[in-house]
């Protein structure tokens, strides 16, 4: 995600890009609505609900046609799989739609249709959700409106005028109605008047045919400039492509990015290791994590492989994988940039290969951080700066912050990331 929001001293709220620019506040000449229909699945059904079984149609009380061009496409567009997310041929996050003159209040209905549900579900026929929602445009300065409550003012002012008490105001986002959804009126406090069993009649009898919510949502006024949702995740995620089992090209270049072959065995227990023994806990001790079961097993792997003798002490490290037949490496961090190849001919002694798809980049421990005014430059094994974070020096010495927490997680979502190398690891 590009943007965050935050709240200042006063009260008064600004939204921010990654490069530290605020969003200004150039707008849409006429209202325009970002349409972003969202169904949260469990977690335990994102493996079975194909996107080729679901649909989505969309109607409203609008005298237009709310649809986009084409139909909506149903697509996995976030890193969190378990959100179904509707948008266009062109728009993988929702669209735009105009909205007429001197209109403040209408309906939109959503109908998710899920097919062969009973591969996953008790129930023979089509699963439906049907989700009718109240929209009520706010008065404001502005003539854009969105779905995406991330784009919205969290000032106080607009929160009360939105919804009195709630401070995390949530958009409309459908459920399946499956025994596992937690109620989404708990802990967000949505205006959801009606939630149950939809239901029809067939030869005089009820039948279920899925899920029913009716809720009314209250949209502020934003710039367009702010509805910036609609232009994220237009990439493909790492679950929406095709991950290569076998390599053809860049064989050399990957070889040459490293220094040492690692067993493929010890990655492998090592994601074990980070799987099986918790690493989310509070440590009062600096470079705690460090000393993880799992970090420790290639760690002092890499200390009795390394090439370069007079490297600093090994701490943590990052994980690069290839997934498709090109030239780029995905980051087994999932907020870190993917990496061109080659790496940085610097960094080659810092680096194992563990199979034709993964490098293991070795990082120096805490004890060698050094730090400015604004922030820290932790190096590779070799010394070489390579990693840099706006994290102060007090954060990492009372245990607050732990780089190694990142390489721990990389290895527990390692199988889940990247499902073809993780199984040619299993294999070799």
């Amino acid at each position: 995600m590009r943007h965050a929001s935050i709240i200042h001293p006063d009260g008064s709220t600004s939204t921010i890009s990654t490069d530290g620019s605020v969003l200004g506040a150039s707008d849409s000449e006429k209202r325009v609505l970002h349409v972003l229909p969202r169904l949260f699945t469990p977690a335990h059904l994102v493996g079975a609900i194909k996107l080729e079984d679901v649909s989505l149609t969309i109607t409203s009380s609008l005298p237009i046609e709310i649809e986009p061009d084409g139909g909506v496409i149903v697509r996995r567009p976030f890193p969190n799989t378990r959100y179904l997310v509707g948008g266009s041929r062109n728009d993988r996050v929702g669209w735009l739609v105009n909205i007429p003159d001197r209109v403040e209040d209408f309906d939109i209905t959503l109908t998710w249709r899920f097919k062969n549900p009973w591969k996953w579900w008790p129930i023979m026929e089509d699963l439906l959700v049907e989700h009718h929602i109240r929209i009520t445009l706010l008065p404001g300065d502005f003539n854009s409106y969105s779905f995406d409550e991330s784009s919205w003012p969290h000032d106080a002012q607009s929160i009360a005028s939105r919804q009195a008490g709630n401070p995390y105001p949530e958009g409309p986002i459908s459920l399946l109605g499956h025994e596992s959804d937690s109620d989404p009126r708990v802990p967000t406090l949505r205006t959801i008047e009606v939630m149950g069993d939809l239901c029809a009649l067939e030869y005089g009898d009820e039948v279920y045919c899925g899920n029913y919510i009716k809720e009314s949502v209250a949209l502020p006024s934003l710039p367009l400039e702010h509805v910036w949702s609609i232009n994220e995740f237009q990439e493909k995620q790492l679950h929406e492509i095709t991950h290569a089992a076998v390599f053809k090209t860049n064989l050399d270049v990957h070889d040459d990015n490293c220094s040492v072959s690692m067993p493929p065995a010890l990655l492998v227990e090592a994601i074990r290791l980070a799987q099986t023994i918790p690493y989310d806990i509070t440590c009062t001790d600096p470079g705690a994590l460090e000393g993880h079961p799992a970090v420790l097993l290639l760690t002092q792997w890499w200390e009795q492989h390394r090439p370069d003798s007079k490297g600093m002490k090994t701490g943590m490290f990052r994980l690069y994988t290839r997934v498709e037949d090109n030239g780029i490496y995905a980051s087994g961090d999932p907020e870190a940039p993917d990496r061109e190849m080659p790496f940085s001919p610097e960094l080659k002694s810092s680096i194992a290969k563990v199979s034709e798809a993964v490098l293991i980049l070795f990082m120096a421990s805490w004890e060698h951080f050094t730090y400015g005014d604004w922030g820290y430059t932790g190096p590779a094994a070799n010394g070489v700066p390579h990693s840099f974070a706006s994290i102060g020096k007090d954060e990492i010495t009372s245990g607050e912050y732990d780089e190694a927490w990142y390489s721990l997680r990389e290895l527990d979502h390692f199988p889940s990331r990247f499902p073809a190398a993780y199984e040619a690891l299993l294999k070799a």
